[in-house]
């Protein structure tokens, strides 16, 4: 009947009526549970307390008392009294508490996993695991430190970046991008031949280089290679003193003037008399002169040299004297007479 009536007692959640408790134990649950008194059920009138069933957190739970006669702290024994996830604290030799481990909460009989992470306890730039009774907090990537304070790393330091691009580092990140005439992912650039796409004036030529391209003005032009302007190369005499110069696009032309021969830069004086070139009347005598000739009238002839005719009341004789001062003979000469009146 003894045994009936303890082990009711231990049932029951306030459960420390076998015999008050000591004065250490008093002073233990006092701190522990941060009351003024603990007050034990009708043990002894002049010690009545009672222990809370549940304290604070909820966390700890007064058991109840040693009911195998062990004659051992009921903690010292290997009986399963509390969770797998909880700490089996003794009071005394016949009291004991349940406390759930750091990291589980519930009355120590049953413990569950407490979820740290829900409270963001890592830094911003981490990530935080759950694990049972704990939890690990671990910096993203581009970023380092202890998972609580992470700082961003400066991977532009040490980039994977194409020799002929540009890292920009970011939170946490970096990006490569190909530097202006080059073309790629960034991690890999090729130069971009810019003279495909005709950049240059049309009066320009386009020469493709590591990453960019020059354009040059075309001989005969003038400018920067987008902006051609046409050279008027005459404007500096290249032709001989003896041609003429024509200014063309990008060219010019120089064409010997009229009485000279040559290819323009180098022009000779032609002697149109010589070449029977000349326009000078039968009856003249043609002078070669630099460049052109002249035309003069032979003796009792009358004209400009390029039209001749006879003295009025000249002689037979003096028109056949005429006649022979010619430079060139005309074999008709005899035929065309003047006849005078």
């Amino acid at each position: 009947m003894k045994n009936e009536e303890k082990k009711k007692e231990i049932k029951a959640p306030l459960a420390l009526e076998h015999s008050p408790p000591s004065a250490p134990l008093l002073e233990l649950l006092e701190d522990e549970y941060d009351t003024e008194k603990v007050v034990v059920p009708d043990v002894a009138p002049r010690e009545r307390r009672a222990i809370p069933f549940e304290v604070a957190s909820g966390d700890w739970i007064v058991n109840g008392t040693n009911a195998y006669g062990s004659g051992k702290a009921i903690c010292e024994t290997n009986l399963p009294i509390c969770h797998s996830n909880a700490t089996c604290v003794s009071l005394d030799a016949l009291n004991y508490l349940c406390c759930c481990k750091e990291g589980f909460t519930g009355d120590g009989k049953s413990c569950q996993d407490v979820d740290e992470c829900q409270q963001s306890p890592c830094s911003s730039n981490a990530t935080c695991l759950n694990t049972q009774g704990n939890y690990t907090c671990s910096c993203n990537a581009g970023f380092e430190g202890n998972g609580f304070r992470c700082s961003d790393i400066n991977e532009c330091q040490n980039s994977f970046c194409s020799n002929n691009a540009t890292c920009l580092n970011t939170q946490g990140n970096y990006t490569c991008s190909c530097n202006v005439g080059f073309e790629g992912s960034g991690f890999q650039c090729s130069d971009v031949d810019e003279c495909l796409t005709y950049p240059c004036s049309k009066n320009a030529s386009c020469s493709n280089t590591e990453g960019t391209y020059i354009c040059s003005c075309n001989q005969g032009y003038k400018g920067g290679g987008f902006q051609c302007s046409d050279v008027d190369e005459c404007q500096k005499s290249p032709c001989s003193m003896n041609a003429t110069c024509f200014n063309t696009k990008g060219n010019y032309t120089c064409s010997c003037n009229t009485g000279f021969e040559g290819n323009g830069f180098q022009c000779t004086d032609t002697d149109e008399c010589a070449m029977g070139i000349d326009s000078c009347s039968e009856y003249a005598v043609c002078n070669n002169t630099v460049g052109s000739y002249t035309c003069t009238c032979n003796a009792n002839f009358l004209g400009d040299g390029n039209t001749c005719t006879g003295k009025k009341h000249s002689t037979r004789d003096e028109l056949d004297v005429g006649r022979g001062h010619q430079k060139r003979m005309n074999p008709l000469v005899g035929k065309n007479h003047m006849s005078l009146n």
